[in-house]
């Protein structure tokens, strides 16, 4: 099965060219920035958030992500929330991720998805009941 792969389209042209093999579900637009955010994939290596300059086309790494989260948001000032498992964590550039909040008390064993409102006052998250 292919790997999911990040390209860029000219739309006056329709040419396209694959800027990178084996990302992740979570392609954003960096608040502020002008960038795109994704997360890296590779089978046997660690999982990595990078961004794109589309109009460079140059790729920089951020952060490595949460060990098995590909999900991320962005918050309007520039942070990223990512769920691992029961628990929410925050990575401001140059830091590193920290936990703001457990959601097992409110019933959530695995979140899927999340995203953050545009005035970043909210974070709404899909999670997985446990088993039962």
């Amino acid at each position: 099965m292919a790997r999911p792969a990040l390209q860029l389209l000219e739309l006056r042209t329709g040419a396209s060219d694959v800027i990178e093999r084996g990302i992740g579900r979570s392609l954003l637009i960096r608040p502020g920035r002008g960038t795109v955010s994704f997360v890296v994939t590779p089978q046997g290596a660690p999982w990595e958030i990078k961004e794109l300059n589309p109009v460079t086309r140059a790729i920089t790494s951020l952060t490595p992500t949460l060990e098995g989260s590909e999900d991320l948001a962005w918050t309007p000032d520039g942070a990223i929330v990512m769920g691992q498992k029961t628990k929410l964590f925050l990575w401001r550039e140059g830091g590193r991720w920290t936990q703001i909040a457990d959601l097992a008390r409110q019933g959530v064993d695995s979140i899927t998805r999340l995203t953050v409102s545009p005035d970043g006052k909210w974070i709404a998250i899909v999670g997985q009941a446990p088993a039962r």
